[in-house]
């Protein structure tokens, strides 16, 4: 299952995501069965430095037939989740001056991405083919002090099952290496001030 992570800076993360994924969450990865995924218990994870907030998340499912075509595909908007329960999963995960950030599909759209997942079965069962899916995240962020100098570490994970575990995707990607200072602030501005 392709799995592409895009966080704050959009492609910079997919160009590295591959190369911070650890051996573990592409096992984990590879032995997932995307029919038994419980779509109201998927869940986005974002470890980020303490002055970053991250706003505006999607998430973009698309299913591809063999060959590589797209036959369908789909965009959430997440929401925030402020559960304890959901918070102490990632609490050994922890990185002083960070912050865990972690997102749903809106319960009012669960109903569509289960169409969607559902649908994906469907044909597969009727064309005896298996369908690849892929699914990305997307998420601008926004600045709630000063960036910290240095490295801009992040890493993203995904939880598909109530009481899994989170699987981390990419691990400690330092988006300053791969942006310089510059556009890092053009793309991330001060929180408020974005239209």
């Amino acid at each position: 299952m392709p799995v592409r992570v895009l966080a704050s800076l959009c492609v910079c993360l997919v160009l590295v995501a591959c190369g911070h994924t650890p051996i573990m969450s592409i096992y984990k990865l590879s032995q997932l069965d995307a029919a038994t995924v419980d779509i109201a218990a998927l869940r986005a994870a974002v470890l980020v430095p303490a002055a970053l907030r991250p706003r505006e998340v999607t998430l973009h499912l698309s299913a591809n037939k063999p060959g590589g075509a797209t036959s369908r595909r789909e965009s959430f908007l997440l929401q925030p989740v402020d559960e304890p329960d959901e918070l102490r999963l990632l609490v050994h995960e922890a990185v002083s001056g960070s912050r865990h950030y972690i997102f749903r599909i809106a319960p009012t759209d669960v109903a569509r991405a289960q169409r969607f997942h559902d649908g994906m079965a469907a044909d597969r069962a009727a064309s005896g083919r298996k369908e690849r899916g892929s699914l990305s995240i997307a998420a601008k962020a926004c600045r709630a002090g000063r960036l910290p100098r240095g490295s801009l570490l992040l890493t993203t994970y995904l939880k598909f099952e109530p009481g899994g575990a989170y699987v981390p995707l990419a691990r400690d990607v330092d988006l300053g290496s791969y942006v310089d200072e510059k556009t890092l602030r053009e793309k991330i501005p001060v929180c408020g001030t974005q239209p």
